[in-house]
């Protein structure tokens, strides 16, 4: 069995024998609790919710030897002292003994306040009696309240948005195009004397910021804060910063860029202006320092109207555009944000009224993070004082230049692509921001609106330049104002990754090499399009489409640990709904946060229905991820808005939704009605689903009915005798009324050897788009059918994974033949790494029952000769398997995590059971 979205709602009463005991381990054999995590984070310094969720993981002391090791019981304990902690008492909050296999449990007490730290530690027993936690090294964890964690608590009053005055600040297009340098606010402030026992910084900007204590960086994360709906929603992140701040002067320093708040009026593809769609203005800045001292009393410091503001060595920035920096006046501005600089000509700031009223949020989604680091592999003169540096593989990023000898004055130009021209020349087509390429980019843009950064020496070394304030997707840099007296060297540039910080929860790898290319393809594109949001592009558009998404999310959650990211991405469609929705019901939009577009949508700026039906999608992937309901319990209220629209629009309709983008960049195109009309129906059965599970069993009957009549009336519109659903049968159109479950029972096998004909048609080659693709190749594999699928994987020519590996390609494409007009580097048509998982290493699971299947299907010898997998899950532990041919036998190495058990079938078909502990078995 494969891990559907059906799977998600399988609701398995198993538990483990429980026994309870008293005693403390003392086996050789023992179950240690560790990873402990406050709502998906560890440690953290702003709680959101004042009821979070507790949760732990649990490890062996000796997998190999300890077999059938499981939890029967936990007892948490919250308390704001850790010496009763340590102790073992909770006098904030004492679960009592647990009877659960369950590894988290949302917690019980009093409301976490504001600013509150509080810590926790959770206690285990296991099969046997023996109990584990504090005598076995399991350290209290804490939290702390976020500022505003009960209602009427919010303490950021202390704090105002502050900005930079400006007598004429741009109006009119051209205006924007001007030099802005970057505000440089700065506060100096005495902290009172007193023995500090911690003290943290809560700071947001609308636009990106960096922060300084004392001229030192404050945290290591960049591009913050996270894209949200800032009318709606306004990330703020804490720092710890007891080790940065002192008693007595202290100088506090923040830069802040135009991020999405201050876009150019760019107009992407001649007519979709961001500054039209999105709540901008000029940068702003919100901040609060929180002192604490021993024996309890506390200082509070933040930005308001006594701040000094000067201007930065960044003249301009964009987050499409670049930079233009400008080092000589760096060199006038050194230690501007520290003790003892002279800022008594900078004038005041002003408080910003116009701010947006977005809740202030605690940032709950890993950061983004430099993450790798990609020497120069190549470089050569495309023409005379022109450098191309190849950094070796496509990414998102920056570029870190190191120059030994530069002169006064001295201009360096670099501008970043995807590709080359034949001659050597770098193109900027597939990178240019919205498609403006000849000049449509509307008033003062250029004419093409590629990734360039423009760095003015001071003279002397440049050491580690990178820009600060945007981020490029490339492979390839030119640079031009290179002069041999530069010493020209490939050491001269280094890539340096950037992506949220998510940990990386999956590994594959096969004995078929294309495979592990095509892998690795999709992971290098899934990282450059994780920043704060899953984009489409890292690029021309780095817009979060619905449809990306959707495609796609079942292979990302097998590769990365997705749950807070995509619990985040939940609130940005409902905020991004409720922005654009002006009728009775919530539209869902094409990309969260809305920017303009609306493609083929039903009203109210709500886009397509494929993309819509993300907002649906996603809760039941999260739910078979965690059996976690409450995001399905937040968002019902939006979820049955959402299946009221499109009741609304199909009922103006003669009871159809026939608009819609269908299967997007599908080489043969099924019918936008026939999919549009699927996806409505998809829409209702997985609210049946969800109702279920929110409101109780039987709850979504009317609209498992709803579902059933729109499947018959679909086939009855749609289907031929001869199951073809499309005139041509095409790939796309079996594949969708097939995965759906459309096709009725006695038309399923004609429908599906129209398939297999379909792609027989296309010499073994695919032909469906970003939804089909999944679709097909679910069905094929469920029905039998691995060898088709994997003919089609194995496929070098065009259109296929290999055609793209033979054309030097490090990440996938947007389109199966890829043009200058397409991006180079786009997530859509990663499903084949799900189905990877999932019917080659044979993946799944169920995390009521924690129970792990191992079912691999692509078990012919000849076709793959081994796979190794393994798979991290946060409440489940680590599992993995290799399976592969040894002599005349198949052989299975299994290894199944404390607190779960495993099924595997066996390549002839026989399931074995097995409790956690290591495994080697054998089918001849």
């Amino acid at each position: 069995a494969t891990m559907t979205l059906w799977h998600a709602f399988l609701i398995l009463a198993w538990l483990l024998p429980l026994a309870y005991g008293t005693r403390d381990a003392t086996s050789a054999c023992t179950l240690i609790p560790y990873s402990l995590r406050v709502d998906l984070m560890t440690s953290p310094l702003a709680v959101r919710s004042t009821q979070p969720k507790l949760s732990w993981q649990l490890k062996s002391s000796s997998l190999s030897s300890c077999k059938d090791q499981s939890m029967t019981a936990y007892r948490i304990l919250v308390d704001d002292d850790i010496g009763y902690i340590e102790k073992g008492q909770g006098r904030r909050w004492d679960s009592g003994k647990v009877a659960t296999n369950a590894t988290y449990a949302i917690y019980g007490g009093p409301a976490i306040s504001s600013l509150q730290r509080t810590f926790w530690t959770v206690i285990v027993w296991d099969q046997s009696g023996a109990s584990y936690g504090l005598a076995n090294s399991t350290s209290p964890a804490d939290m702390i309240g976020a500022l505003e964690a009960a209602p009427g608590t919010s303490v950021w009053q202390a704090a105002e948005w502050i900005q930079k005055y400006y007598a004429s600040p741009p109006t009119a297009p051209c205006d924007f195009y001007k030099e802005w340098p970057v505000p440089l606010f700065r506060k100096d402030m005495t902290i009172p004397a007193g023995k500090i026992a911690r003290a943290r910084m809560y700071i947001s900007g609308l636009g990106y910021y960096e922060t300084y204590i004392n001229g030192v960086r404050v945290g290591d994360s960049v591009l913050d804060p996270g894209l949200t709906s800032v009318n709606k929603t306004i990330i703020y992140s804490a720092y710890d910063i007891g080790d940065m701040i002192n008693s007595g002067q202290n100088t506090w320093g923040i830069m802040v860029g135009n991020g999405f708040f201050n876009p150019l009026p760019l107009t992407f593809w001649g007519h979709i202006n961001l500054r039209l769609a999105l709540f901008v203005g000029m940068p702003t800045v919100r901040a609060m320092i929180y002192v604490e001292y021993e024996g309890g009393a506390n200082f509070t410091v933040g930005t308001d109207d006594t701040w000094k503001v000067g201007s930065g060595p960044i003249l301009r920035n964009n987050v499409y555009l670049g930079e233009i920096y400008d080092a000589r006046i760096q060199s006038v501005l050194k230690g501007w944000n520290a003790n003892g600089y002279n800022v008594t000509s900078w004038p005041q700031v002003i408080i910003n009224k116009q701010a947006p009223l977005g809740l202030m949020t605690p940032q709950t989604v890993p950061p983004i993070r430099v993450q790798d680091k990609y020497p120069a592999v190549a470089m050569h003169q495309s023409s005379p004082g022109v450098w191309v540096f190849d950094l070796g593989v496509n990414f998102a990023g920056w570029a870190n230049f190191s120059i030994p000898h530069t002169t006064q004055g001295q201009t360096l130009v670099m501008r970043y692509g995807e590709t080359l021209y034949p001659n050597g020349t770098i193109d900027t087509t597939s990178s240019s921001a919205g498609q403006i390429l000849y000049g449509n980019g509307g008033p003062c843009a250029p004419a093409r609106a590629e990734q360039t950064d423009t760095v003015i020496m001071a003279g002397g070394p440049l050491e580690g330049w990178q820009p600060t304030f945007t981020w490029h997707g490339f492979r390839y840099v030119e640079i031009v104002g290179l002069t041999a007296a530069n010493n020209v060297s490939l050491s001269m540039v280094t890539g340096l990754q950037l992506h949220s910080d998510v940990d990386e929860i999956g590994k594959i790898q096969t004995s078929s090499s294309l495979f592990n290319g095509i892998h690795s393809m999709f992971v290098q594109t899934l990282k450059s399009n994780l920043f704060s949001i899953q984009s489409d592009c890292p690029h021309r558009e780095r817009f979060g489409y619905g449809g990306d998404a959707m495609a796609t999310d079942t292979s990302i959650m097998w590769t990365l640990d997705m749950e807070a990211f995509y619990t985040k991405r939940m609130h940005d469609y409902l905020d991004a709904a409720e922005v654009i929705s002006t009728g009775e019901y919530l539209g869902m939009p094409e990309t969260a946060p809305f920017v303009g577009i609306a493609d083929a949508g039903m009203g109210s700026n709500s886009g397509p229905i494929g993309w819509g039906s993300m907002f649906t999608q996603l809760q039941a992937q999260l739910y078979a991820y965690n059996a976690d309901p409450r995001i399905m319990q937040e968002m019902y209220p939006a979820t049955k808005s959402w299946l009221s629209f499109l009741n609304q629009y199909a009922e103006a309709h003669n009871g159809w939704i026939d608009v819609g983008l269908g299967d997007w960049i599908a080489i043969d195109i099924a019918p936008t009605n026939l999919t549009s009309n699927i996806f409505y129906h998809y829409n209702i059965a997985l609210m049946a689903s969800i109702a279920d599970i929110v409101i109780g069993a039987g709850s979504g009957d009317l609209y498992r009915h709803q579902a059933d009549v729109l499947a018959k009336s679909i086939t009855a519109r749609f289907a031929s005798s001869s199951g073809k659903y499309s005139s041509s049968g095409l790939q796309g159109a079996q594949a969708f009324a097939l995965w759906h479950q459309i096709v009725p029972a006695p038309l399923f096998n004609a429908s599906f050897a129209q398939l297999v004909a379909a792609v027989e048609a296309a010499n073994n080659h695919v032909s469906v788009g970003l939804f089909g693709l999944r679709y097909m190749m679910d069905v094929l594999a469920a029905a039998g059918r691995t060898d088709l699928v994997l003919t089609m994987l194995n496929q070098t020519s065009y259109p296929s994974y290999g055609y793209m590996l033979a054309h030097n390609a490090t990440t996938l494409w947007e389109t199966w033949q890829g043009d200058d007009h397409t991006s180079y580097n786009h997530p859509m048509l990663g499903a084949v790494v799900g189905w990877f998982y999932e019917h080659l290493a044979g993946f799944s699971y169920d995390v009521p029952s924690r129970t792990l299947t191992v079912a691999p299907k692509a078990l012919a010898r000849g076709s793959i000769d081994w796979v190794d997998a393994s798979y991290q899950h946060p409440y489940l532990g680590g599992f993995s398997s290799r399976w592969g041919w040894e002599n005349d036998s198949w052989c299975i190495n299994v290894t199944v995590p404390v607190n779960s058990r495993a099924q595997v079938v066996m390549r002839g078909g026989k399931v074995e059971y097995f409790s956690s502990g290591v495994y080697y078995t054998c089918d001849v």
